[in-house]
């Protein structure tokens, strides 16, 4: 009898002992995985911009750029540019005929002189009260008339010339000599390639760790052994509600001229100094 007390009670001790060891390990691993999360959350929190995005992909754009079109129809009487050249702001690109437009412009020229030449000779005559002073005031309206409609005219014909209207460079012609071109018809691409601007997106938990004059680095695999630097020069003033992120705006320098207008590549941004 006092045997099998002896038994039981072993057992009975061992029993207990497992539940309490077990319960002294689920605590200690609970704890462990808690302090786990911590410390990653905060060192989450003390990452730069790029490293929390990811891969941050940026969007080519020229500062200035445009389609060329004409604003007067007519049929294209010289061609001044090559494709792919670099032309400088006010060159000339394409003239078109404007041999009516002229013709009539020298008519209201010499009734312009005309009318200048009644208006000094009834001026003299007023002088010695050999005209009213109605006359005069008539010759003097008519002669102002006669100018504006010179002037309306040259602007008429200024648009015979298409020019650059900022230094770049030009695309491909999309026009022939002697095309009759309609109004908005376009004659060739200008885009000025450097500086750039660059596009790119960041959601909302970065937003406080970016700001203007930050420096960003693109690259793309064009010439992967390149990195051109740039500036945040602006950050929308709304986030996008569908996926939650911001458009920002950089400034990159392109020297020689290597990067296009739509080229794609990856940004990195650099972490404020603090």
């Amino acid at each position: 009898m006092s045997r099998r007390f002896v038994i039981v009670f072993i057992f009975m001790g061992l029993f207990v002992g497992g539940v309490f060891g077990y319960r002294v390990l689920a605590s200690k691993e609970k704890k462990d995985t808690t302090s786990s999360v911590d410390a990653t959350s905060s060192e989450d929190t003390s990452q730069p911009a790029s490293s929390q995005t990811g891969t941050i992909t940026g969007i080519l754009r020229a500062i200035n750029g445009v389609d060329l079109t004409t604003e007067s129809a007519g049929l294209i009487k010289t061609i001044e540019f090559v494709s792919g050249s670099y032309v400088k702001k006010n060159d000339v690109i394409v003239t078109l005929n404007a041999d009516p437009e002229i013709a009539k412009l020298k008519s209201l020229q010499a009734i312009a002189e005309l009318a200048q030449i009644t208006y000094a000779r009834d001026k003299d005559q007023f002088s010695i009260q050999g005209v009213s002073r109605a006359d005069l005031d008539a010759d003097l309206s008519d002669l102002t008339s006669k100018k504006a409609d010179v002037v309306e005219q040259e602007a008429i014909l200024a648009k015979k010339i298409i020019r650059a209207p900022f230094e770049g460079r030009l695309g491909i012609s999309a026009v022939n000599l002697g095309q009759y071109l309609d109004e908005g018809d376009k004659i060739v691409t200008l885009q000025s390639l450097d500086p750039m601007y660059m596009d790119f997106y960041l959601p909302q938990q970065v937003f406080p760790h970016i700001a203007a004059n930050q420096v960003v680095y693109f690259t793309t695999n064009a010439y992967p052994n390149l990195v051109f630097e740039g500036k945040i020069t602006a950050i929308n003033s709304k986030f996008n509600p569908a996926t939650q992120n911001v458009q920002v705006e950089a400034i990159l320098s392109n020297p020689g001229c290597k990067l296009l207008p739509g080229m794609s590549g990856t940004v990195k941004i650099k972490e404020i100094s603090k």
